[in-house]
Order: structure tokens, then C-alpha cells, then sequence
């Protein structure tokens, strides 16, 4: 009945972003992957000692980044009252200036559709620094590999992605000031370093975790991560409330049996602390 009426008075079919990448980096198959990452929830070490007010998780195909990213989101998995998660990552093919959403009404994963807030993707459309660009979110593997994560650990919720262009950091920290807290949570998919030895690339990533935890913006630097703005926005904005950001796993692609020549870092990371925000 209510597919006929939806007929009757015109009503379109929601516009969702299907998945890109399953099959390549994560599997296709809905068991298998939901297998593969609760298996990776279920083996980080997450104690419950309350709701992380953010994550920074890392992505890339499962066999390597896996392991890594659900050192992240089991920390959301033993969580109570998330009902929103403000997913942000840098752009990647698409270059613009400030910052990106999509009018799409949810992300599929073979797990099913999360969707999106649009109300919050409207309330993001009336900053002068945010602009609908569609075309960014096509090869954001970096919000896409979030999502099956995303549906392991926290269930049925509602996202705002947002991808980040050539945007100031405080900018950025705003955002999160308005839709971080609360019931609503802060994502920031990202990786350290990308193609160096895993020799180098440990030392480097040794000195972006520290910066990072030392809530240092000038020491995540443009090589050292590909995300560097939303990290350096996501540390203004726990600074601005007391918070700390702790790193939970410290990883590379060779780790997961990658080549060791040029490597991917991953690192996780949480932000804790602070009293409870409201939204």
C-alpha cells in the first residue's frame, strides 16, 4: 500500500550513494563483511569508560586497515546514546574551497542504508563555507569504508558526512562545535603517512601521534596524513573544550601483511574528556 501510494503522488525514489568500493577493499558478500567487522570490533581492547565525544579512524582495504579502524569504532560499539555521527574526511579527487555535502538521502553498504540528517545537511548548507558538490563524495573511499563500521557498532543512526576542501582549520572547528556533543558524535576518517618504508613511516607517524595528542595543529603537517585538515580542525575544537585526544593503535599496511617498501599508516585515536555537550 505504501509503495502505491508513493506512485500515486509522484513521490521520487531516494537518492542514495551506493557503495564503490565493496568487493575491491572490503567484501561484497553482507555475511562475510559483517563478519570481518565484527571480528575486528570484537578483538580491540575497548573498555566502557563512557562516550568518546570523537574517533579518528583510518580506512583502506580490510585485510590491511582492518584491524586498526575497529580499535576505533569498538570504542562506539560499547557506547550508549549515539543517534548521529558527523562523518568528515578530507576531499580527495575533487579540489574546492571550504567544505562539501551532498544531497544524497543515505550511504548503502552491503549491510544496508544509513541515513542521512538532512536537516543537519541543511543547517551545513546555510554557512557561507559549505557548498553542495556532489561529485566529491564519488571517490570518497574514506567516508565509504566507514560505514560498515558505522552499522557494526552502532546500529541504526543517522550521518552528516562532510568532506573537507581548501578550508581554514578554525572553520572546520566550528562545524564540529555546532553538531559535535550530545547524542552526536565526531568521525574523522584519516590516515597517517602514505608511501614511505615502514621504517620511515613509523618514525613519522610516531611524531603526528604526538602532535596529536599533544593537541599541536602545526605538527600535522600535508605529508604526514591525509587528513590533515579535519584533524587539525577536529584538535582546535578539543582544545577549545579541554578535551583530550588519545591514541588507541598505531598501525601500517605492512603490519597487515602488506609490502614494507611503501606503506599506509593508520592510526586510532579517540577524544575524551570534557563536560557533556548538548546540541
Amino acid at each position: 500500500m505504501k509503495e502505491w501510494l508513493e506512485k500515486l503522488f509522484g513521490r521520487q525514489e531516494r537518492n542514495i550513494r551506493e557503495p564503490q568500493f565493496s568487493g575491491h577493499q572490503y567484501p561484497a558478500d553482507a555475511d562475510k563483511l559483517e563478519s570481518v567487522v565484527r571480528e575486528a570490533i570484537d578483538r580491540a581492547h575497548a573498555a566502557a569508560d563512557g562516550t568518546p565525544r570523537g574517533l579518528i579512524s583510518p580506512y583502506g582495504d580490510y585485510e590491511l586497515a582492518g584491524s586498526t579502524m575497529g580499535e576505533a569504532w569498538a570504542r562506539l560499539a560499547v557506547a550508549d546514546g549515539i543517534d548521529r555521527v558527523l562523518l568528515v574526511g578530507s576531499s580527495g579527487r575533487v579540489p574546492f574551497r571550504g567544505m562539501a555535502v551532498a544531497r544524497f538521502d543515505g550511504m548503502r553498504s552491503p549491510l544496508g542504508v544509513v541515513d542521512v540528517d538532512l536537516e543537519a545537511v541543511g543547517a551545513l548548507l546555510e554557512r557561507d563555507d559549505v557548498r553542495p558538490i556532489e561529485a566529491a563524495f564519488e571517490p570518497a573511499a574514506n567516508l565509504e569504508l566507514q560505514i560498515p563500521f558505522l552499522q557494526a557498532a552502532l546500529g541504526e543512526v543517522e550521518i552528516v558526512p562532510m568532506l573537507v576542501g581548501d578550508a581554514d582549520p578554525a572553520d572546520v572547528a566550528d562545524v564540529f562545535e555546532q553538531f559535535g556533543g550530545g547524542q552526536t558524535v565526531v568521525v574523522v576518517a584519516a590516515n597517517l603517512s602514505e608511501g614511505h618504508a615502514q621504517s620511515e613511516a613509523t618514525e613519522i607517524d610516531g611524531e603526528t601521534v604526538r602532535a596529536i595528542e599533544s593537541l599541536e595543529a602545526d605538527g600535522v603537517g600535508r605529508r604526514k596524513t591525509t587528513g590533515r585538515l579535519p584533524i587539525q580542525g577536529l584538535i582546535g575544537w578539543a582544545d577549545r573544550h579541554g578535551l583530550q585526544v588519545r591514541c588507541r593503535a598505531m598501525a601500517t599496511s605492512a603490519d597487515g601483511g602488506g609490502p614494507s617498501r611503501q606503506v599506509v599508516g593508520y592510526g586510532a585515536f579517540e577524544v575524551v574528556g570534557g563536560a557533556p555537550a548538548t546540541d
